[in-house]
């Protein structure tokens, strides 16, 4: 027989709570999840048919949000959890818009497997895929101005629309067009070329990121980018070397530097609700 030393048991501390819609209904199904400390540990339920849920927790204090198919994702942060008076929250859900459409190749062929991303100030509110035919779907998203990022399963083809999202259902359309690209090339302060160096172009207002390599002549281009804002970032096996140039726009020594990529014509939007570029 073992022995397993002393086991010592803590007690839980009990959250409960609950999830309504806009007018104050309950709502069932909405999935509840709760991330604490590093004392307290997290998990998740989803509230029954009176939009109650209840998560045995240690003590300590937590993020709390709720989502729900329709509804803008809520979080709530610092609820404090003990173990004497347990914690109660109350997540009120407001719809969301619903964007719907096609994805078109430049040559107006539906785009099959399209993805889109929808950011807002950097944020991601929201992803999805189109089918076969190029349709695609995306619910619960807050509104306000929004970048729609959408790109073909190759990352070949894209484009970068600014939208403004209703709290209700619109339609929007995008044509993809060929991916911008940046080239240039790597040398040391004397003018040597650098060859085998990773170049990494990071959009400045998402989380885009592409990666190149330099040739024997110090030269590379990092395909596939959304039209925007890059920096350029020079890296060797995860550093950044420190005598490192770019060609190309003057910038202070050691700095990383802006490229901005291209629009080609039409990229700016997609087709409106009326078939043509708004």
């Amino acid at each position: 027989m073992h022995d397993l030393g002393e086991l010592r048991l803590e007690r839980g501390a009990r959250l409960v709570g609950k999830v309504t819609d806009p007018a104050g209904r309950p709502l069932a199904g909405a999935r509840v999840r709760v991330a604490g400390d590093r004392r307290g540990g997290g998990g998740g339920a989803e509230s029954d048919a009176q939009g109650a849920f209840a998560l045995n927790l240690r003590e300590g204090v937590y993020r709390v949000s709720a989502e729900a198919q329709g509804f803008v994702r809520t979080e709530l942060e610092q609820v404090v959890v003990t173990e004497a008076q347990g914690g109660e929250v109350a997540l009120a859900l407001q719809r969301g818009g619903r964007l719907s459409g096609t994805v078109y190749q430049p040559d107006g062929a539906a785009q099959a497997g399209a993805q889109l991303f929808v950011y807002r100030g950097g944020e991601r509110l929201g992803e999805t895929r189109a089918d076969e035919q190029g349709a695609y779907g995306l619910d619960g998203l807050a509104p306000g101005p929004v970048e729609v990022f959408v790109r073909s399963g190759d990352r070949g083809l894209s484009c970068r629309v600014p939208l403004q999202i209703s709290a209700r259902e619109q339609r929007q359309d995008f044509v993809l067009h060929e991916a911008a690209r940046i080239e240039g090339r790597l040398t040391t302060p004397d003018g040597e070329p650098l060859a085998g160096l990773r170049v990494r172009a990071v959009e400045l207002q998402g989380d885009v990121r592409r990666d190149a390599e330099s040739d024997a002549d110090g030269r590379f281009a990092v395909a596939n980018l959304y039209p925007g804002v890059y920096r350029l970032e020079v890296l060797r096996r995860g550093q950044r070397p420190p005598s490192s140039r770019a060609a190309g726009p003057r910038s202070r020594a050691g700095r990383p530097r802006t490229y901005r990529a291209p629009r080609r014509p039409g990229q700016r939007s997609g087709r409106g609700p009326t078939g043509e570029p708004p």
